[in-house]
């Protein structure tokens, strides 16, 4: 693997949006067999997510996205590299 492609798995950015998006389908999931979701539950279940990325953050496992370079920029990098 990549060290670009590690560097942003450790992003706090990719965790929150992977996390955002099992929270949604779970919930899709627990419609489809009869159980609601309250809006409610979700917000806590967000809440209780970012700050255990927070902590992860602050003792030094995940790193700021500012950190890691964006994907425009490295595409940005390789076409000038290639010119």
């Amino acid at each position: 693997m990549k060290q670009d492609t590690k560097n942003k798995l450790r992003t706090t950015v990719f965790w929150g949006g992977l996390g955002a998006a099992l929270l949604q389908l779970v919930q899709s999931v627990a419609v489809l067999f009869g159980y609601t979701i309250s809006q409610e539950t979700i917000g806590n279940l967000t809440a209780v997510g970012y700050s255990a990325l927070s902590v992860l953050t602050v003792a030094g496992v995940l790193v700021s996205s500012n950190k890691v370079e964006t994907f425009q920029a490295m595409v940005y990098k390789k076409n000038k590299k290639s010119e």
